[in-house]
């Protein structure tokens, strides 16, 4: 039955509005068939690449977590599946990030066979049987499966999707559509990637020719030849041996190190894993889940090697040119001591394990007998060899940098066990004079303006940033939360920030050293709401921070109105309004109040909308979901500005002053199929209860609904389980969870 509280549209805007950037350049013509080929610059259009956000280990833990639940339902849709009726092969999808594998469908889409092309690639199929599954059921769990594998990364965050077929309408559809599915699955899991595609000519036989000679797919031949052919400085040996994710780099034109001839001169895998085997003193058949992957590390080429024994995990890094082992681990599975293999290349006078466990349990002031958990891993650390140990004692966790060849303690730290206090013992190498804790405590208290006898959830940590000591302190009272940096030298308060417990609004303490005649946060306050034309009476959930960018002292504004959210910086020496946002909260058409350091001459919202509008093609009777937001991008003033019709989604940046053209995109939004082909109610239901680790008989209050959303068919689940309520979209084609939301 039909949700009544929520529409499809706000559901869309929901999910987008906690979306990550997702980019989706295509490959000059070739890769890119819906490049605008009106005013404006083809080449912007490819290579302007939104920024991204940094993933946290939470929330890549949760990714890849996802990711090995969605494998498991992708074996459960492939039970499920019919199997081909024909072996007859209609298209051929590549899939290269690393790994590299190859897709045979028929004119059904479904898969006839899937081929790993190297090793890797054998890791990820490994186990799964895909014959009968849609491609994008399979492709979509491959995708998951380099996840979980830890072969798409924040850093090496690319794949090259590349299609082959003799009927080319058809094959350019089924690459639309496939590089729309694992751009969904990337952007539901929160990941950063990066989706090239393109249709594969298959007449070139010279490709073809070229992909054998380097053991490289099609697809990726076919890459590296566009960036050839574009004039960059590369031939296709320098090119053959990187990854899809410098190969995207070289190609959006920024700088990747390709030394000249290093694939020439490199040892062989199988000499990299004899030299690994060896050190770590183990027989090849003894080892299991080995991995060995080359990658350029800061213009040196090295072989990256992981492998286990029934006792030990092991990774290694061998320079791929002399065979030197730049890197050695080896961790006790299941357990938390971690113990080195010395590295081959340090020094032979490096001291012992147990002369640094006992330089460290000296520092601390406790016996071996007194410490439990302790972990220690030798490393090479900016050119350092070091021991990084780690223990317990006494109620409290301690960490120490110990330097390996002389013995000097080069970092220590401790941490009381369940307790907010935190304790530093000095660096043996910090300066004599550093003022003491006491003192950097009494400095803090003496700014806040609080007692001792006031504060509670005390932590203080010795630390050093940027070559300066630094004392980091926490405390709350009874109303507020404190956070400052004092230089442990000379006392100066370089952070401080206070925010109230339990409450929207943040204050901060004005900084010792900044210059005194900055303007108060009222008069800030006061004007940013001038400019935004509210009363303070209006808004809510107020914010207001002084802070130092870029050698400037700010105030960071945020606050909200019935309709409305705001972004300010405020310069809190002059008062000139640095930025400026506005965003709607629901619904309502977002505009942004022109910041007042703009030129008077902008162009305007309507004018910029109207550019938009006739380089698109489209009236305004046909556009839906409009968005329009005036930013500041290096310097210039641009409207950035989305809209859907009903066969595509738009992206435009305008020139805010000239009114050109800077940046267009436009994707096809998939039509909805009309044969009925999906997959059934129980599947979906399926599908959303293993994601979130549940059956069906503890579930109660179910909705299920197929319905269209964005010219695509979906299935909207509705169910409460234990007290929450747990709402599901899942792509009825596919079966790829769109959208999922939890409310406790």
């Amino acid at each position: 039955m039909k949700k009544e509280n929520m529409t499809t549209t706000e559901m869309t805007e929901r999910r987008i509005s906690h979306a990550i950037d997702v980019a989706a350049p295509e490959a000059f013509d070739r890769i890119n068939s819906e490049c605008s080929s009106g005013s404006g610059s083809a080449d912007a259009d490819v290579y302007t690449i939104p920024k991204k956000r940094r993933i946290s280990r939470r929330i890549l833990s949760q990714v890849v977590a996802a990711a090995a639940a969605f494998l498991l339902i992708a074996v459960c849709v492939y039970g499920i599946m019919p199997k081909n009726k024909t072996n007859t092969a209609y298209a051929t999808v590549l899939l290269d990030v690393n790994p590299s594998i190859e897709l045979k469908v028929d004119k059904d889409n479904r898969v006839i066979s899937v081929t790993p092309l190297n090793d890797d690639a054998k890791i990820i199929v490994e186990g799964l049987d895909f014959s009968g599954s849609t491609v994008e059921v399979a492709v979509n769990a491959i995708v998951g499966s380099m996840l979980k594998h830890g072969y798409l990364t924040e850093i090496a965050n690319s794949i090259l999707i590349s299609v082959e077929s003799d009927d080319a309408e058809a094959g350019e559809k089924l690459k639309n559509r496939l590089t729309e599915e694992v751009n969904a699955l990337l952007t539901e899991m929160s990941v950063n990637g990066q989706v090239l595609s393109q249709f594969v000519d298959v007449a070139n036989k010279s490709l073809a020719q070229l992909a054998s000679e380097y053991g490289i797919t099609d697809g990726k031949a076919q890459f590296i030849q566009s960036i050839i052919d574009a004039g960059m400085p590369y031939s296709f040996s320098d090119l053959a041996g990187l990854s899809i994710s410098d190969l995207n780099s070289i190609f959006r034109g920024e700088t990747v190190v390709v030394p000249s001839g290093a694939p020439q001169t490199l040892i062989s895998e199988d000499e990299a894993k004899a030299i690994a085997l060896s050190h770590a003193l183990v027989d090849e058949g003894d080892i299991t889940n080995y991995r060995i992957k080359l990658e350029n590390e800061h213009d040196v080429w090295e072989y990256e090697i992981e492998f286990d024994t029934a006792e030990y995990e092991y990774d290694y890094e061998i320079n791929a040119v002399t065979g030197e082992i730049i890197k050695s681990e080896r961790e006790p599975i299941g357990s938390g001591h971690h113990s080195t293999p010395r590295p081959t290349a340090a020094p032979q006078t490096l001291i012992s394990e147990a002369e640094a466990k006992r330089i460290a349990l000296a520092d601390a002031g406790v016996t071996e007998s007194e410490i439990v958990n302790y972990e220690s891993k030798l490393d090479y650390d900016d050119g350092i060899y070091v021991y990084e140990i780690e223990f317990d004692a006494a109620g409290y966790e301690y960490e120490y940098d110990i330097n390996a060849v002389t013995g000097e303690i080069v970092k220590s730290e401790r941490e009381p066990i369940g307790s907010g206090g935190y304790s530093t013992p000095r660096p043996t190498d910090a300066p004599q004079t550093l003022i003491s804790e006491a003192e950097a405590k009494s400095i803090a208290l003496s700014h806040a303006g609080v007692s001792a006898g006031d504060i509670s959830n005390y932590e203080i940590k010795l630390d050093r940033d940027d070559g300066v000591y630094v004392y980091e302190i926490e405390f709350d009272t009874a109303s507020y939360e404190y956070e400052y940096e004092i230089n442990a030298v000379t006392g100066e308060i370089i952070k401080s920030e206070r925010e109230p417990i339990g409450s929207g609004h943040h204050s901060t303490p004005k900084p010792t050293n900044p210059p005194q005649t900055l303007i108060s946060e009222d008069e800030a306050k006061s004007i940013a709401l001038n400019h935004a034309g509210v009363s303070a009476s209006e808004i809510r959930h107020y914010e207001i921070e002084l802070d130092r960018d870029d050698g400037v002292y700010v105030y960071e504004i945020d606050f909200e109105t019935s309709s409305y959210e705001y972004e300010y910086e405020i310069n809190a020496v002059t008062g000139a309004i640095i930025k400026a946002e506005r965003e709607p909260r629901e619904n309502s058409n977002p505009t942004t109040p022109k910041p007042s350091a703009a030129p008077q001459t902008l162009i305007g919202e309507d004018e910029a909308k109207s550019i938009a509008l006739a380089h698109a093609g489209v009236t305004e009777g046909e556009i839906r979901h409009y968005e329009i937001k005036l930013d500041r991008d290096d310097g210039i003033y641009v409207y950035e500005i989305e809209f859907d019709t009903a066969s595509y989604e738009y992206d435009y940046e305008i020139n805010a002053a000239t009114g050109a053209i800077i940046e267009s995109d436009r994707e096809g939004i998939e039509s909805v199929p009309q044969n009925g082909n999906y997959i059934t109610e129980d599947e979906a239901l399926a599908i959303a209860l293993a994601r979130v680790n549940l059956n069906a008989d503890q579930i109660s209050g179910l909705e299920i609904e197929l319905t269209e959303d964005d010219g695509r068919m979906v299935y909207e689940i509705e169910f409460k389980s234990g007290g929450a309520e747990y709402e599901f979209t899942v792509n009825a084609v596919t079966g790829a969870v769109i959208d999922m939301e939890i409310d406790d």
